[in-house]
């Protein structure tokens, strides 16, 4: 049974099912949501089946059927085979872009090969990416650890390619599931950067190309659409520490661009892109703003990996501009609560607890997204050294 809306995330929408003349099963199911938006995508699909099957039904719960075709809501395809069967064996190609494109990646990767040969190439691909790091010591389960860890972290943004993104006309490789920067630049993009340079490029590059298209560098990127972002655009950091862990390829100039206009442009919908714009005017976030002061903590990172960029750059000019946003960051410390806190609109200072959140969901905090005021004690530390 193959059921086609069911999906991790979101839910499913319709899909349609054709049963072609050569027995190939294809199709698209679309979907909506996932995290973050509620925008739709589809997932295309040719089923080759390897097994001789005794019967192919296909049903919906409502919308068209034919003997060899259906369209609808909770589409399901049964597949029956001989009950002396043992061992059933499919192909599977899939894409976001067409049913060609599915079929055309069923073909590079399966055709004419054996369950063994498959599984042999993704033991071998995988092991270029394990093998990057070797240990000493320790015991097998650290091992284990490692390898898992490895694997997990390289699962995700998924590769698009080039011929994979269904959003927009891309001409470098793109990518999906940025999810989310704001979390990745400080651990995976990283860890990139020192393991697989050549990827790390390819991120910063697809990050300024949807910025390109968009108009924006988002912080979270799913299914072809920004969704909802913690601090603004947490790309800064990355293409800031490219730059300065020497990484090639990159158009840095650009990247400056895009991380000035973050600040410049107004955004219609800062939940998703770009800024709050109360930060242009004040220098800071007032209550009434989500995660007011976290959220100006995390402007106030963004600016210094752009006025580091600058002075990388030689831009003196603009270093400066964005070291006057970056100063304005100690008009926010209370010296008597030592810890940085909220203010209203005409820079009264508000009655807060630093060391308990305002609400028991504490992403959703007036004041700290994440977290206590206290844990900004230890962002002082840092700022004062840069």
């Amino acid at each position: 049974m193959i059921d086609l809306d069911h999906c991790l995330a979101g839910e499913g929408l319709n899909a349609s099912v054709e049963l072609e003349t050569n027995g190939e099963i294809t199709g698209r199911a679309d979907y909506q949501a996932g995290w973050g938006h509620d925008h739709p995508y589809s997932v295309f699909f040719v089923i080759r089946l390897l097994t001789e099957s005794t019967q192919i039904d296909m049903s919906c719960a409502q919308g068209s059927r034919t003997s060899s075709s259906v369209y609808g809501q909770k589409a399901r395809i049964a597949i029956a085979f001989p009950q002396t069967c043992k061992t059933v064996q499919m192909q599977v190609g899939i894409s976001f872009t067409s049913v060609a494109q599915a079929r055309r990646n069923l073909d590079t990767e399966c055709s004419g090969l054996e369950f063994a040969d498959v599984r042999s190439r993704a033991e071998q691909a995988w092991e270029t990416v394990i093998s990057r790091i070797t240990t000493e010591g320790g015991a097998p389960h650290h091992s284990r650890l490692l390898t898992t860890f490895l694997y997990r972290l390289y699962a995700m943004p998924d590769d698009l390619g080039l011929e994979e993104n269904p959003w927009f006309p891309n001409k470098v490789r793109q990518f999906n599931n940025f999810y989310c920067l704001w979390d990745s630049v400080r651990n995976a993009n990283s860890l990139f950067a020192l393991l697989d340079a050549p990827l790390a490029t390819d991120i910063a590059n697809a990050l300024l190309e949807i910025g390109e298209h968009t108009g924006w560098i988002p912080d979270a990127w799913i299914m072809g659409h920004s969704a909802s972002i913690q601090g603004g655009s947490s790309a800064d950091v990355l293409f800031c520490e490219a730059a300065l862990k020497g990484l090639s390829g990159i158009d840095y100039r650009a990247a400056l661009g895009r991380m000035q206009e973050t600040h410049a442009k107004v955004s219609p919908n800062p939940k998703y892109f770009g800024r709050y714009p109360q930060y242009r005017e004040l220098g800071y976030l007032p209550v009434g703003v989500i995660n007011c002061v976290s959220r100006t903590l995390e402007y106030v990172e963004q600016d210094a990996c752009q006025m580091r960029l600058a002075r990388w750059l030689g831009d003196t000019q603009s270093a400066e501009v964005a070291s006057q946003r970056v100063s304005k960051l100690w008009d926010n410390w209370r010296d008597d609560l030592k810890c940085f806190a909220p203010r209203d609109a005409e820079g009264r200072w508000q009655n807060f607890d630093p060391w308990r959140p305002s609400r028991p969901d504490f992403w959703s905090d007036p004041h700290f997204y994440e977290g206590t005021a206290t844990i900004g004690r230890s962002l002082v530390g840092m700022l004062c050294q840069n």
